[in-house]
């Protein structure tokens, strides 16, 4: 992912070269970073440092890349001595740094935490697309909380997003690892389901050790039914599952069947089969657009019962209106809900997802906003360059004129769809291939 490093360097691309009029920046290295002063052997500023009189820096402010400080130059703060050019600075002492290091020099009113703010406004502005399980108890394993939202026994789990653990669809895993002889897991809380219940169990992991295992217990901790898988490929797993007549609570677990086995979970959920109004998210607020609600139909099996190769699946839209709705109601607990007809109902065995337009500042709830020039964020960075200068020219068009346009442009250009990146699909089209 793109770091605010790698998007302030894009953004100061965008504008003229330095000191060319209406420039933005110009990035550099220090040879050496005292309490009161910077040197550096840059041609460009030695060369400019020996044209211009001392002052012609006055209130830049030097963003030191590598300790995090911004201080300002300072009046007459320009210097140049054979090949090295010493800044001084304005204000507070900066902390000592003996090895080359990298600064940014940004214009006037131009600060850093302004670019790191017009970042972060730019985040909330452009949006990406996530997929939501219809589900009555489980988890997407997304979001900052799904670690203190399983408790572990016998085992350890962690959010993971390393590039060589994602799954098909490049989503964050919850990392599963057996710490005993066999056995271990970790489980949701106890949820309320009503007595006799009938759904389908649903899950998508890939078994890097030993045996994983999904399975679906009552409130006594007595296994209602699992699904169980050895394949490394990433699996979806779905079973068909009924309750006993008596059980009133429900949770899943993520077992590791195996002594040391490991498994990366994308998704554990169960959809009841006599339910049509599901909660959603509550991260679901007016900042996201929810789309529509799609189901997942996997064409090949795997080599166990109960699995699909998680890859080879296409997603169906199912008929707004004919099918299912959206509501929001803003006094409840629970605002967002999308609610099945009596036509849609028929669907509720197959894995379905709701598909939700979110902002890139917190995708599935989990903030990922710029602070630092180490932060990351999931936006491509030539997008949120793009947007950044849009919002430039549009704040400041005096010292930018021209540039809301160009910024505009450039963003167009950024996310428009490719020709052939989707196909019309009939919500009738396709097979159920997933009922037992």
């Amino acid at each position: 992912m793109p770091a605010m490093s790698a998007i302030l360097e894009d953004t100061i691309d965008l504008f003229p070269k330095f000191p060319e009029p209406n420039h933005l920046g110009y990035k550099f290295t220090a040879a050496t970073i005292g309490n009161t002063s910077l040197t550096t052997t840059d041609s460009t500023l030695i060369r400019l440092g020996t044209q211009e009189s001392s002052d012609w820096l006055n209130s830049y402010e030097l963003y030191l890349g590598t300790a995090g400080e911004s201080r300002s130059v300072a009046v007459a703060g320009v210097s140049v001595s054979s090949s090295t050019l010493t800044l001084t600075f304005n204000g507070a002492n900066a902390t000592n740094q003996a090895s080359t290091s990298t600064v940014y020099l940004l214009r006037p009113g131009f600060t850093f935490a302004y670019l790191v703010a017009l970042a972060n406004d730019s985040l909330e502005e452009l949006t990406t697309t996530m997929y939501e399980p219809v589900k009555s108890i489980g988890d997407s394993l997304q979001g900052s909380a799904v670690d203190s939202d399983w408790s572990e026994s016998g085992a350890t789990d962690t959010v993971d997003t390393t590039a060589t653990k994602l799954g098909s669809f490049g989503q964050q895993v919850l990392d599963v690892l057996d710490t005993g002889a066999g056995g271990g897991y970790t489980q949701m809380a106890l949820s309320r389901i009503p007595q006799g219940t009938r759904g389908r169990l649903h899950g998508l992991v890939q078994s890097i050790t030993g045996t994983s295992t999904l399975a679906i217990v009552d409130g006594s901790g007595n296994v209602q039914d699992s699904i169980g898988t050895t394949q490394m490929a990433e699996v979806y797993l779905g079973k068909n599952v009924s309750f006993d007549a008596t059980d009133e609570q429900a949770r899943l677990r993520l077992v590791q069947t195996t002594t040391a086995g490991e498994g990366y979970w994308t998704a554990a959920w169960f959809t009841r089969a006599d339910q049509t109004v599901f909660k959603l998210p509550s991260y679901l607020d007016a900042r996201y657009k929810i789309d529509q609600v799609v189901r997942r139909v996997f064409h090949d099996a795997g080599t166990e019962a109960d699995t699909w190769l998680a890859d080879s699946y296409e997603d169906v839209p199912l008929s707004v209106n004919d099918d299912y709705y959206f509501s929001y109601r803003g006094a409840d607990g629970s605002a967002p809900v999308v609610i099945f007809t009596e036509r849609g109902k028929q669907y509720l065995g197959e894995p379905l997802f709701v598909v939700v337009n979110g902002p890139y500042t917190a995708p599935y709830g989990k903030s990922t906003v710029f602070s630092t020039l180490a932060s990351t964020n999931p936006c491509p960075a030539r997008t949120l360059s793009a947007y950044m200068v849009y919002l430039i020219g549009l704040r400041n068009p005096d010292a930018f004129p021209g540039y809301e346009g160009f910024g505009r442009a450039r963003v167009a250009e950024r996310v428009l769809p490719r020709k052939n990146e989707s196909r019309p699909m009939s919500p009738r089209i396709g097979i159920l291939r997933l009922r037992n």
